[in-house]
């Protein structure tokens, strides 16, 4: 088995692992011609949702680890656009505003201790 290192998708290592063919994996997922299975495994094309689904169930490991690298990218921008919101509402938000600076400040900072904001009167 060949050295994968950080890539979008491990789904060549877990096809190679189990034995299986790019046909095979496509037969499973029902992409319908190996070619788009190559492409998913090289990064070239993204599998939609039902045949991220179908991935995840034949491989029984959760899509975000299958995607890593591609994952990781996702949260990054999640992240920075989290960030961006949170500039708009400030550090004060109105009451009915927190929850909304609960979720971005989660997203924006998932590594930072949580605090909920002081809410101005009405």
């Amino acid at each position: 088995m060949k050295l994968h290192g950080s890539l979008d998708n491990y789904i060549a290592m877990h096809r190679e692992r189990h034995g299986l063919s790019q046909r095979e994996l496509s037969v499973l997922i029902s992409v319908g011609q190996r070619g788009v299975m190559a492409s998913i495994e090289t990064g070239l094309r993204r599998p939609n949702v039902v045949n991220m689904i179908a991935l995840e169930l034949v491989f029984g490991s959760p899509t975000s680890e299958l995607f890593r690298g591609l994952s990781e990218r996702v949260a990054e921008d999640v992240r920075y656009q989290a960030r961006e919101l949170l500039q708009h509402i400030g550090d004060n938000p109105s009451p009915d505003l927190v929850p909304k600076f609960e979720l971005l400040s989660r997203l924006a900072h998932p590594d930072d201790v949580q605090f909920i904001p002081e809410c101005r009167p009405l």
